[in-house]
């Protein structure tokens, strides 16, 4: 990668972001519930990273949690996630849970194997599981390319889940949730396997799978011009986030980076 020269570092960087996340649940008295999260030691501005992206892959076309800023009397940042995993029942007055499964749990591997499953493994689930798998695959399509031009190095199988919250009660997608940028802290490859590969992606790896698991190439291909259209002001934004120079001028770098390789020729 003709960046990588500069890239900054942080002691232990080899952690993913996953295995340092400090978050937990907060029921409230109302119609939601929620997911707090901090920021942890040794991963600056990990809050503001993951609520600047997951408002960027909304206007990028996913389907995403929603997540708001908090803030503690001395002004520490929080990330209030609204789960989705939680529905209202109006005539019960009561909050229900919705069936919820990860890929290690619909493809029946165990927890530890998060990081050893593979992008077509997911999909073939997805297509076993949920009810319309096509557009199901092509919105699983889209967040691989959207995690790949943030640079998303923790996009591991437990971050890809199904929600039976479909009018019929089959298996769909969930609304996507911790995305954010790992290259500010060192991860810069994309923690599952997707075309064989894990970096240097390209358009036509993009459009390969996909014609694989049945979206046909045109789709792909308007799927990834909207994305790609939709993501570039928000590289002019990225001071927002709070890292300091020398990472928001890496993270950008590499961002128009992979929008070049995303875009057609």
């Amino acid at each position: 990668m003709g960046v990588a020269s500069t890239e900054p570092t942080i002691p232990g960087v080899q952690e993913k972001i996953s295995a340092s996340t400090i978050s937990f649940p907060v029921s409230s008295s109302g119609q939601r519930d929620y997911i707090v999260k901090l920021n942890p030691r040794g991963k600056p501005e990990l809050v503001r990273n993951e609520h600047f992206f997951m408002g960027m892959a909304k206007q990028c076309g996913l389907r995403v949690a929603t997540t708001k800023l908090i803030h503690d009397r001395d002004g520490n940042d929080g990330l209030l996630v609204e789960r989705f995993d939680r529905s209202w029942m109006k005539v019960e007055k009561r909050l229900r849970r919705v069936h919820q499964e990860d890929a290690c749990q619909f493809l029946d591997r165990y927890t530890n194997d998060k990081y050893r499953l593979t992008c077509a493994a997911i999909a073939e689930g997805l297509r076993d599981n949920c009810v319309a798998p096509v557009p199901e695959l092509a919105r699983f399509l889209l967040l691989l390319a959207f995690s790949y031009l943030i640079g998303n190095g923790d996009l591991h199988a437990k971050n890809v889940s199904i929600l039976a919250d479909g009018p019929d009660g089959g298996f769909r997608l969930s609304p996507a949730y911790d995305l954010l940028t790992t290259l500010p802290y060192g991860d810069q490859r994309m923690a599952l396997k997707f075309e064989g590969r894990d970096d240097n992606l390209r358009r036509a790896h993009f459009i390969a799978f996909g014609e694989r698991y049945g979206v046909n190439a045109k789709a792909v291909s308007v799927m990834l011009d909207k994305l790609c259209a939709s993501a570039e002001p928000w590289l002019e934004r990225l001071e927002e986030i709070g890292f300091d120079a020398l990472r928001t001028d890496f993270l950008r770098r590499t961002m128009h980076k992979r929008l070049g390789e995303l875009r057609a020729l």
